[in-house]
């Protein structure tokens, strides 16, 4: 006796699920490289370590991590 299924896939959820996992993602892979650049940066006062900083674009899905304080 043959059988059937139906399946239901609604595309505009799982883009939107997507593109979220994708921003967390990068997220989380900038804080790593927050933390791996910091063991680089001079410690005479921690003023600079401390202004450490990741931000993202999430229109582009592009991040960068910058320091804010003149060393």
């Amino acid at each position: 006796m043959p059988k059937s299924a139906r399946l239901k896939l609604n595309l505009k959820a799982v883009s939107a699920r997507e593109r979220a996992g994708a921003i967390k993602g990068l997220n989380i892979a900038l804080l790593h490289l927050l933390g791996e650049s910091q063991k680089l940066v001079p410690l005479e006062e921690s003023i600079l370590s401390d202004s450490g900083t990741p931000s993202v674009d999430e229109g582009g899905l592009r991040g960068a991590v910058s320091y804010d304080t003149p060393y």
